[in-house]
C-alpha cells in the first residue's frame, strides 16, 4: 500500500481540542442563525462559519483544506494554524515561537471568546471580544487591554463608541442609552468610565445640557436648554444649579444672581418682560428678605419681603411724589404707617387691606353708642 493511501493515526488529544472548538463554534453558529434579522447578512456569516469549521476539521485530521474562503475572509496561510491549551482556555490560530502572534481565536474557560490579532501572547491590534454576559467589544487592543478606539455593545442595549485606556472608557466618546429613564445620549469626555470633563447630554424629556462634568455629575460652568424653551447659563455643583447663574424664561423674563440647589437663593435681580424688575434677596425661589421692586408705572417699593410678598417694614414711593412708610402684610399696607403727600402734608394712621381707616365713636343723648369707620383712599403701589 502506498504512503499516500496509508491510514494515518489521529492524535486523541488533538481530536479532543478539535471537538471543543467545534462545539463552541457550532454554538455561535446556532446563535447567529437564530438571532439575525438580516437574511443576506445571515447567509454570508453562516457561510463564513461553515468554511471555518471545515478548515478546522481538515487541518486537524492532517489533511489539506479542500474548501477555500478567499472571497470571504483573508487568505491566511492555513499550514501555520495550530491549537494550544492555556490555563484560561484553548487557542486556535497562528503561533510563532510557541506564542500567539497574528490572527487567532481564544476560547476562554469562562465562555468568553476573542477573535483578532495577537502579539507576544497578548491581545494586540484589532479584535472582537464576546463576553459571556452578552457584551461585545470591537476595536483596538494593546497588551491585552482595550486601548485606543473601540465600540462596546452592552447586553442591556447601551452602546459606547470612543477612546479606551487600559480597559477603561477614557478620552472622548459617545454613549447611547437604550432604556434609561433620564438619559438618551452623551457626547464628551470620560475618565475611568465616568463622565468627566466637557460634555453634552441629551435627556429623554428633550432637555439638553452642555458644559462641565465631574464623576458623572454636572459640575462647573454649563448651559441647560429645557424642553419648554427656558435656558439656564451658570455654575453647577453636585449636579444642580449652585452659585452664580442666569435663567432665561421662554416668556421673556430673566433672573441674574445666586442659586442654591436649583432654586433662586441669595442675592439676585429679576427683570420682567413688562418692564418691571426686582433687586434684592431671595430664598427658596421666592423674594424674601430685603429688596426693591420697580413698577412700570414709576412706583417703587423698598423694604422687607416674605414668601414672594411685601411683608414687614417698607417704604412705598409713588410716581406723583407721595410716599408711604410703615407696615406691610400680604403684599398690602397693613398696620401703622405715615403717608407723605407731594404737597408736604402727611397723615399718620392705621391701615387695613391697603386702606387707611379711622374709628369715630359717638354717644347719643339717649345713651346709645355709635361706631363709625371711615377710610381714606391713598394711592396703591
Amino acid at each position: 500500500m502506498s504512503e499516500d493511501s496509508t491510514q494515518k493515526e489521529i492524535d486523541p488529544e488533538k481530536l479532543k481540542d478539535v471537538k471543543n472548538i467545534l462545539l463552541k463554534e457550532l454554538d455561535d453558529l446556532v446563535k447567529l442563525v437564530k438571532d439575525s434579522d438580516d437574511e443576506n447578512l445571515k447567509n454570508i456569516n453562516f457561510l463564513k462559519k461553515v468554511l471555518k469549521l471545515s478548515n478546522i476539521i481538515h487541518y486537524h485530521l492532517n489533511k489539506s483544506s479542500i474548501l477555500s474562503n478567499n472571497n470571504i475572509e483573508d487568505n491566511d496561510d492555513e499550514d501555520k494554524i495550530q491549537t494550544k491549551k492555556y490555563e484560561d482556555g484553548l487557542y486556535y490560530g497562528y503561533l510563532k515561537n510557541d506564542e500567539r502572534v497574528g490572527k487567532g481565536t481564544m476560547y476562554y474557560n469562562n465562555d468568553d471568546k476573542y477573535e483578532g490579532e495577537w502579539n507576544y501572547d497578548e491581545r494586540q491590534g484589532k479584535g472582537i471580544m464576546y463576553y459571556k454576559n452578552g457584551d461585545i467589544y470591537e476595536g483596538e487592543w494593546e497588551s491585552g487591554n482595550k486601548q485606543g478606539r473601540g465600540t462596546m455593545h452592552y447586553n442591556n442595549g447601551d452602546i459606547y463608541e470612543g477612546d479606551w485606556e487600559s480597559d477603561n472608557k477614557e478620552g472622548k466618546g459617545i454613549y447611547y442609552y437604550n432604556n434609561d429613564d433620564e438619559f438618551k445620549k452623551y457626547e464628551g469626555e470620560f475618565i475611568f468610565n465616568v463622565r468627566n470633563g466637557k460634555g453634552k447630554m441629551y435627556y429623554i424629556n428633550g432637555d439638553i445640557y452642555e458644559g462641565g462634568w465631574k464623576y458623572n455629575r454636572r459640575e462647573g460652568e454649563g448651559t441647560m436648554y429645557y424642553n419648554n424653551g427656558d435656558i439656564y447659563k451658570g455654575n453647577y455643583s453636585f449636579d444642580k444649579m449652585n452659585g452664580k447663574g442666569e435663567y432665561y424664561y421662554i416668556n421673556g423674563d430673566r433672573y441674574e444672581g445666586d442659586f442654591v440647589d436649583n432654586l433662586k437663593e441669595g442675592k439676585g435681580k429679576a427683570i420682567f418682560i413688562n418692564g418691571s424688575r426686582y433687586e434684592g434677596e431671595w430664598k427658596n425661589d421666592m423674594k424674601e428678605g430685603k429688596g426693591i421692586f420697580y413698577y412700570i408705572n414709576g412706583n417703587k417699593y423698598d423694604g422687607e419681603w416674605k414668601n414672594d410678598k411685601k411683608e414687614g417694614k417698607g417704604i412705598g414711593y409713588y410716581s406723583d411724589g407721595g410716599r408711604y412708610e410703615g407696615d406691610f402684610k400680604n403684599d398690602m399696607r397693613d398696620g401703622e404707617g405715615i403717608f407723605y403727600y407731594n404737597n408736604g402734608d402727611r397723615e399718620m394712621g392705621n391701615y387695613i387691606f391697603d386702606q387707611r381707616w379711622r374709628l369715630h365713636v359717638s354717644l347719643s343723648v339717649n345713651g346709645f353708642v355709635t361706631f363709625r369707620f371711615y377710610y381714606f383712599v391713598n394711592p396703591n403701589l
